[in-house]
Parts: structure tokens; C-alpha cells; sequence
């Protein structure tokens, strides 16, 4: 399963698609490898102790619906059209000629 979040490195914020596995909601963190990303992806290998840990800022997508907010707190999912796509097109961007890690 993947997951669409936010996240903050030093002052930098990013957002990206990658293994759900990799987020720690209730601690705010998220998971990522140090080395060799697309392999780590496409077998959603489960986070290690050396992999890096940053601040989770949200949630916006998982398991195909998207997290909606109300007053900070979450809210009845609504199901958003096409996420099947974008997650191929993102894994299928990792497997790729044009990614070289």
C-alpha cells in the first residue's frame, strides 16, 4: 500500500508517494532509506534502525482516499478519482531508465 504525505527535512517541507510502511502516524515520523530508495520502494521493505527519520506534517492520501481535515481533526474519507494511477505512474517512474540511484 502507498501513501501521499507531507513531511519536514530541517526548514524544507516536501510531499511525495511512497510505502505506506514507512509512516509512523502516531509518531509523527516518517522512515527513509539511506541508500538504494527505488529497490526499498518496490519491495516495501520495512524501515530500519539506520534509515533517516523526519517530521510528518500530514497525511493527504492512503489506501485510495484521501484524508480530509475539519478544524485539525480528520473527517469523513472521500474517495479520490485516479490514485491507482498516479501510484503506477510513480512506481513505474522508479523503474525507470531515468532514475539512477
Amino acid at each position: 500500500m502507498w501513501v501521499r504525505a507531507v513531511w519536514q527535512e530541517g526548514t524544507r517541507i516536501f510531499e511525495d508517494v511512497f510505502p505506506l510502511v514507512w509512516v509512523d502516524e502516531r509518531e509523527k515520523r516518517i522512515r527513509w532509506p539511506r541508500s538504494k530508495e527505488a529497490h526499498h520502494m518496490e519491495n516495501h521493505t520495512l524501515p530500519s534502525e539506520n534509515w533517516l527519520s523526519f517530521t510528518l506534517i500530514k497525511v493527504k492520501v492512503k489506501n485510495g482516499r484521501s484524508v480530509v481535515m475539519f478544524n485539525g481533526k480528520p473527517g469523513p474519507p472521500s474517495i479520490v478519482l485516479h490514485t491507482s494511477n498516479v501510484l503506477d505512474g510513480c512506481q513505474a517512474f522508479f523503474k525507470s531508465e531515468f532514475v539512477s540511484w
